[in-house]
């Protein structure tokens, strides 16, 4: 959009301001500034002349000698132009004169005749783009033109326009004419706003009597909440006067008549977007708002044939449409120049509305531009005021036929707003005064109420609450927009030694995920919280409740998982067609639903799962999944944990919810447990059921899947209290001996059962010096011939050290006989 500094100049006192200055404090206070462009000049050596004498060029059909009265002197002068009449006033460029475009007027033959000037255009002068002919300084209804007079003192050219970036206020829907940003500069240099109409004119249009009929029928209130019109006749259409036309030309709109321009023009002043309809191609005097129907064909002003939909807002009278609401008039009701009498509108319609339509129809135009902001409703009676202002002016002649119409949905919002003095300063990091405050947002013609020493109310005025301002922090920036960004001085931060609250739970989930990608080498993946009902139905049984969601991304994907295994589940296909053998684990929440009966609010709880592929001819996937787990236990220092049976479940208090696994059968019967320590079940392991890998396409006969899902605040809370209880010891110095056995027991004894009576000898009065007894560690698990079926071979190290001097082999393996002595008499075997 772009701001003439002239126009600007009529609202608020800023003449004694440079113009780039002008442009630096919008960019720093309100919108951001394109650039600031001088137009026009001084038009030096121009001055108004009188034709005195008019004839044919000796020497061409179309040109004209004439003599011209330019004060104090008569000047011969050829002309090529086709209104050269003798006794009008046109501009003349004198020798010496530099015009715009930098044409410097000097003495020249035309055909052989001496021209010692240069009559102009209003092109040639850079008033407009009109070079049809002279310039006609007659028709400009100037008093007191006289030969000699210079043009510039009668029609000033020079200005400077200010360029706004539109993107910068497109939340302002009150910055769409000059004046808003008058009220914007008014407030940033304190200075007197000039109302944009005086209040006598106001009451005169808007209580005007008329005997014409106008009535206003709006069908959709939310797409047109007001419509004002009115009637005014007395119409000539005519070029517009100079100031209109200049104005219009400099800000990039393309002047046409005195009525249509009188509209573009008080769009530019208010914002608000008017149009004129040919009142007598109005049928009955009614217009219409209404929607379009379905595939209505309507021509627009730039003579397209369209076709419309029902989204497509119409204003029309009883017979046929005249205008696409917001965006365009119709060729059936365009001003022409016939006209005698005009009905002028002002409305206000949904952003939302014209902005669709606009695009549907590929027609961005001013006024849809500014329809698409939420323009203030107010706006409609200001700009008939000042439509009937300005057709006034240019025709002294017209008068209002009509009263004005209103009709008016609109429901004004008034927002007040309460404002903490010392809370705009704590925000703004700048000390501001009360007094101070109370100014900025009066001169923003905002309303204030003084509650008390500290506090405000500040009443909002329309033009900004429409999608402006509604919070206390909207006022804030208000305040320190005007105030001056640049005028808060810079300060170092207040440091607060107090450290930083630390969430156990987060620092446990980022701990869980470095061991579960670092020390077991496991790749992290994310799946959806919402996950497929294929997938569900696989792992639950039919009544099983979930938690879902009102607006899921598909019909398919509503439910909230309860465990993360079905999603780590529903990857393996994809991973793979990538690797054949792979790891991978997820952290992340899940949703419990409450107790139907009870006022249970649904459980959120963080998970951590992982899955393990791999081929059927390495060890069992199972145990290599539990030595993973081993692994990870033993860096969370929770060296107590073990595997348990998932029938022994009712044992453990609190314990995994079994419930949340799904269907038990999906998991392989002896290769499935609980993950204890103490008397908290924590989490579970389990081998998957070779069906469900079938499902994913891959060879049950090849490969097996194994998945683990851990209860992380549960384990936290064991971590915790097991990490309480770390000793801290020095480091052996002396070397400790290793022994091995093999112990043959029943396929149904345990590993862990074997390992802790291995241990137990560490106990007095088991052997002879339990005390050099360090640890144990499984190394091996046979089982085929020689054993008998239904037996396997567990191989274990027991490793012996003495604190206090080196221990001999000797030593070691009386202790180490003891040992085997006692596991005979338990009744297994040794190998």
């Amino acid at each position: 959009m772009k701001l003439s500094y002239n126009w600007l100049s009529e609202y608020v006192k800023i003449d004694d301001i440079d113009p780039y200055e002008i442009g630096l404090q919008l960019t720093m206070s309100t919108s951001e500034i394109e650039g600031v462009e001088e137009v026009g000049d001084e038009l030096k050596k121009v001055v108004v002349g009188r034709i005195v004498e008019v004839k044919p060029h000796p020497n061409s059909d179309y040109l004209f000698l004439t003599k011209i009265d330019v004060g104090d002197t008569v000047l011969d002068i050829v002309s090529g132009a086709p209104n050269t009449r003798k006794d009008t006033f046109i501009p003349v460029a004198l020798r010496g004169a530099v015009l715009p475009g930098g044409i410097k007027v000097e003495k020249a033959k035309v055909r052989g005749v001496e021209s010692f000037g240069i009559v102009c255009s209003e092109k040639e002068l850079g008033v407009s783009e009109d070079h049809s002919g002279l310039w006609i300084l007659d028709e400009e209804r100037v008093d007191g033109l006289k030969a000699g007079m210079s043009l510039s003192s009668l029609f000033p050219t020079k200005d400077y326009i200010i360029d706004i970036d539109n993107k910068s206020i497109t939340n302002r829907p009150d910055l769409w004419g000059h004046y808003g940003f008058a009220r914007e500069l008014a407030a940033v240099y304190g200075r007197t706003l000039a109302p944009v109409y005086d209040q006598s004119i106001i009451d005169r249009v808007l209580r005007a009597n008329g005997h014409d009929s106008l009535e206003v029928e709006i069908q959709d209130e939310k797409l047109c909440p007001r419509y004002s019109a009115i009637i005014v006749g007395g119409i000539q259409i005519r070029k517009s006067s100079y100031l209109l036309r200049r104005r219009l030309y400099t800000l990039g709109v393309r002047p046409i008549c005195n009525i249509v321009d009188v509209t573009n023009y008080v769009m530019l002043e208010i914002g608000q977007p008017l149009h004129a309809f040919d009142a007598t191609q109005i049928a009955e005097g009614r217009i219409i708002v209404r929607r379009a129907q379905e595939g209505e064909q309507f021509a627009t002003l730039d003579g397209v044939e369209r076709t419309l939909t029902s989204e497509t807002l119409l204003i029309t009278d009883p017979v046929k449409a005249v205008a696409v609401a917001g965006v365009m008039g119709g060729l059936n009701s365009e001003i022409s120049d016939l006209t005698e009498k005009i009905i002028i509108e002002a409305a206000n319609f949904n952003p939302v509305s014209i902005r669709r339509t606009a695009v549907r129809l590929g027609l961005r135009t001013e006024a849809s531009n500014r329809f698409e902001k939420s323009l203030d409703p107010e706006l409609t009676e200001l700009g008939i005021v000042g439509s009937v202002f300005r057709i006034r002016q240019e025709l002294s002649g017209s008068q209002i036929l009509s009263p004005f119409v209103d009709a008016n949905y609109s429901r004004r919002k008034k927002i007040e707003i309460p404002l903490n003095v010392d809370w705009v300063s704590k925000l703004l990091g700048v000390q501001v005064q009360k007094k101070k405050i109370v100014d900025i947002l009066s001169s923003l013609q905002f309303g204030i109420t003084e509650i008390d020493e500290e506090n405000l109310r500040v009443s909002v005025p329309s033009f900004r609450a429409t999608k402006d301002v509604s919070i206390p922090q909207d006022l804030v920036e208000e305040v320190g927009r005007i105030y001056g960004y640049g005028n808060i001085k810079p300060a170092l931060p207040k440091i607060y030694n107090d450290p930083p609250h630390r969430d156990p739970v987060v620092h446990f989930t980022r701990r869980m995920k470095r061991l579960l990608a670092g020390e077991l080498s496991m790749s992290e993946v994310y799946s959806y919280s919402f996950q497929e009902d294929s997938v569900l139905e696989r792992f639950y049984p039919e009544k099983t409740r979930f938690l879902t969601l009102q607006n899921p991304v598909s019909k398919s994907m509503s439910k909230l998982r309860r465990n993360l295994m079905p999603g780590l589940y529903s990857m393996i296909a994809k991973n793979f067609t990538f690797k054949d053998e792979f790891s991978i684990f997820e952290v992340g929440s899940v949703y419990i639903p409450g107790n139907k009966s009870g006022p249970h609010l649904p459980d959120e709880r963080q998970m951590a799962a992982g899955l393990m592929l791999r081929r059927v001819r390495q060890a069992p996937v199972f145990l290599q999944m539990k030595g993973k787990l081993e692994v990870l236990l033993e860096k969370l220092n929770l060296n107590s944990a073990r595997f348990e049976e998932l029938n022994r479940a009712s044992q453990y208090d609190p314990c995994f919810d079994l419930e949340n696994l799904g269907d038990l059968e999906l998991y392989h019967p002896g290769r499935r447990a609980l993950i204890v320590n103490g008397k908290t079940a924590f989490g579970v392991i389990a081998e998957l059921n070779p069906r469900l890998l079938k499902e994913t396409g891959i060879d049950f006969n090849e490969y097996r899947v194994a998945l683990f899902c851990i209860d992380m605040q549960m384990l936290l809370e064991e971590v915790t209290q097991a990490e309480r209880k770390i000793k801290y010891v020095e480091l052996p110095r002396f070397p400790r001996v290793a022994l091995a056995f093999a112990v043959v027991v029943d396929e149904a004894v345990p590993v862990r059962e074997v390992h802790e009576y291995i241990l137990s000898h560490r106990e007095d009065g088991r052997c002879s010096d339990p005390s050099i007894i360090e640890s144990a560690q499984l190394f091996d698990i046979y089982r085929g011939k020689p054993l008998d079926s239904g037996k396997k071979s567990l191989a274990f190290n027991v490793y012996y050290r003495r604190n206090d001097r080196t221990l001999t082999e000797k030593e070691a393996n009386i202790i180490h006989e003891e040992i085997a002595m006692k596991i005979r008499e338990h009744g297994w075997e040794l190998r």
